[in-house]
């Protein structure tokens, strides 16, 4: 008799963890597309003027020595940008004509940053899921999760619940802050000021 009540005891743990994964997962998964869309909604997108600058200025047919000090003047905008962002507990990923704020750390992926759902659910979880959840769109079922994403429930549980955790945090610390940044970051990295920057640099160097 002993034996039976521990092993029903077993079971009923057992299917206990598993409705828990899946609540787990599938409220994570709510809470995550609607953070998506909040996300995608936000004016986070800031101009890079510095080719239209280089062009402007002649930089590309000028002197090595030339180039290679508005490279170097590239250099100290881009680090003086990214420290902007940074005291201001934000993170930035770069692209070739722009920069994007965003409100979470990129550093917990492995490989670059793109707006798909696929990688804000990493980076929400601090986990690799592959291109698993895709666009948002057409999640897969939890059954095929736990089929494709080969983890035990109470690792999915773990996940789900940091996912959840750090989906509060950058509602409730993060996500207003963007745009109220970006907009200094418009004012103070504008085209204008920049190449009024670089038009001064040019002149005290020769």
């Amino acid at each position: 008799m002993g034996y039976g009540y521990g092993f029903e005891g077993h079971i009923d743990n057992y299917y206990d963890t598993i409705g828990k994964a899946e609540e787990f997962y599938e409220y994570f998964l709510e809470e995550a597309v609607k953070l998506y869309h909040e996300i995608n909604r936000l004016d986070n997108v800031i101009p890079k003027p510095f080719f239209a600058i280089g062009t402007l200025e002649g930089v590309w047919e000028s002197r090595p020595e030339v180039r290679d000090r508005f490279d170097d003047w590239v250099d100290d905008v881009r680090a003086r940008f990214s420290e902007m962002v940074k005291k201001s507990g934000l993170y930035v990923a770069e692209f070739g004509n722009e920069w994007i704020v965003v409100p979470f750390d990129l550093t917990v992926i492995s490989y670059t940053y793109d707006t798909d759902f696929s990688t804000i659910v990493d980076i929400l979880t601090e986990h690799s899921h592959g291109n698993m959840f895709g666009a948002g769109t057409n999640v897969p079922h939890f059954r095929d999760y736990c089929e494709y994403g080969n983890l035990k429930h109470e690792e999915m549980i773990k996940i789900f619940q940091k996912g959840l955790s750090n989906i509060e945090m950058v509602r409730n610390s993060k996500l207003e802050l963007v745009e109220d940044l970006c907009d200094e970051l418009r004012e103070e990295f504008s085209s204008r000021k920049l190449l009024s920057e670089y038009e001064q640099l040019r002149w005290i160097g020769g």
